[in-house]
């Protein structure tokens, strides 16, 4: 795998930034040499795009990061939405061909993969957001580059160092079937009870189990989770709220409010005017 090293004491030169949404399904991406780097970081739906070499499928919650010197092109229909930024660096070091297992950090370079998965989105896509509202409201590069060797120092830390200091063993069977469960019924008002039954495991057990396994209740982490996607919503679209509390499965939007704030510490208005772009 690529890893990009960007030198943390030499000046950052930011260039543009912005969020892309593909106009109709059969958008491609434009193709370039490109003469800067470019990060994108995929919001909603997958990119299929090419640096000339290799083809990449990045999809939503991961990023791509490419070199100058790049061919970059579209290599399939894209139906798909991204945050993007370029920048330059005054000490250009290219790209390696690395284990990422290998690799070890310092205070001097950030090391970031080409392409990996993002473990917490929100952080990434928040800190995004971020830069375009200081770009709009100060249209400052020195503030801008700031905001990007912050994401870059995100990418490394939630695709590198989370990994390499994992000491966690592998998910427990049944746990995963738990999680798979929960995330494909998400939008729905799901009882304990529900997933209990569906597994064939006493309810009590089940919630015991899970709760030794992650540390979290089953309850609360079905309330993350919807509050996660529930925040995208309030960001990214226009969906009202109530809206949004009837797509995560809430009877109205009063108990839908009342545990946003619970879960994220406001409400979900005030959380759509401070991050909302």
């Amino acid at each position: 795998m690529k890893v990009h090293r960007i030198n943390r004491c030499a000046p950052l030169l930011f260039h543009w930034a912005g969020y892309f949404c593909s106009p109709d399904p059969d958008w491609i991406h434009l193709s370039r040499l490109l003469t800067d780097y470019e990060l994108m970081i995929v919001v909603k739906g997958t990119l299929h795009i090419a640096d000339g070499k290799r083809e990449f499928s990045v999809k939503e919650g991961e990023y791509l990061l490419l070199a100058p010197g790049s061919d970059q092109h579209g290599c399939l229909q894209s139906q798909c939405e991204f945050f993007w930024v370029h920048f330059s660096h005054s000490k250009l070091l290219l790209p390696e061909e690395v284990d990422p297992d290998s690799v070890s950090f310092s205070d001097k370079i950030i090391a970031v993969p080409e392409h990996g998965v993002l473990s917490d989105t929100t952080v990434v896509w928040n800190q995004m957001r971020l830069l375009l509202k200081h770009h709009r409201l100060y249209d400052d590069p020195h503030i801008a580059a700031a905001d990007t060797m912050v994401v870059l120092s995100l990418l490394q830390h939630q695709c590198l160092r989370e990994r390499l200091s994992e000491q966690a063993p592998v998910k427990d069977d049944l746990q995963g079937k738990i999680l798979d469960y929960l995330n494909w019924h998400i939008h729905e008002n799901i009882r304990v009870s529900q997933v209990a039954a569906h597994l064939g495991y006493n309810e009590k057990y089940l919630s015991t189990l899970f709760t030794s396994m992650t540390g979290e209740s089953i309850k609360h982490y079905i309330l993350c989770q919807k509050m996660e996607i529930a925040k995208r919503q309030l960001t990214n679209t226009n969906v009202p709220i109530t809206a949004i509390a009837a797509n995560m499965g809430f009877s109205d939007s009063h108990n839908f409010s009342t545990a946003f704030k619970k879960i994220v510490g406001m409400s979900p208005r005030e959380y759509r005017k401070e991050y909302r772009e």
